[in-house]
C-alpha cells in the first residue's frame, strides 16, 4: 500500500471563529487532565456525558449559585 500524504492542516485553522469544540477535543486529546477538568470541558463542548458527570455539572452549578466566590 501506498503511503498517501495530504497537506497537514489544522483542525484548528479550518474551524470558524466562535467553534472551540475542535481546540477542546485538540485539549482533551493531548493533556493529562484531572477527570473533573475533563468533565468540565465535555460539557463545555456538548459532549456526550454519563449521568455521573452531569450529576457532578448540576452539583457545582448549584454550589455556585449559592455561593458569591467572584466578587473582589
Amino acid at each position: 500500500m501506498g503511503n498517501r500524504s495530504r497537506p497537514a492542516q489544522s483542525k484548528v485553522d479550518s474551524a470558524p471563529e466562535n467553534d472551540r469544540e475542535p481546540v477542546l477535543a485538540q485539549l482533551l486529546a493531548g493533556l493529562d487532565v484531572l477527570p473533573m477538568q475533563r468533565i468540565v470541558l465535555a460539557h463545555d463542548a456538548r459532549l456526550r456525558l454519563s449521568k455521573a458527570a452531569l450529576a457532578f455539572i448540576e452539583t457545582a452549578k448549584a454550589w455556585f449559585a449559592s455561593h458569591d466566590v467572584f466578587t473582589a
